[in-house]
């Protein structure tokens, strides 16, 4: 797990000012846990496979925290 304090385009809001990232175990995991992280919230990035190779998605939960959620088969 790791935290990161953010700004975003909007400028300061106390509160949503950080993201929480989860790098997860499987593939399973991170479809399961970007599902249920989203119930309420909303998209911020699909959950698809990204550039650098992992499996990634952004949400912001039904209470506006930013989750980023990583699954890297290479990592594993």
């Amino acid at each position: 797990m790791m935290a990161s304090d953010l700004v975003g385009h909007d400028g300061y809001t106390q509160g949503t000012n950080f993201g929480i990232s989860i790098n997860c175990s499987s593939e399973e995991e991170v479809n399961t846990l970007f599902e249920k992280f989203s119930e309420g919230g909303k998209i911020l990035d699909p959950i698809k496979v990204q550039f650098w190779g992992a499996i990634f998605g952004v949400v912001t939960d039904k209470f506006g925290i930013k989750w980023m959620f990583n699954y890297d088969k290479t990592m594993a």
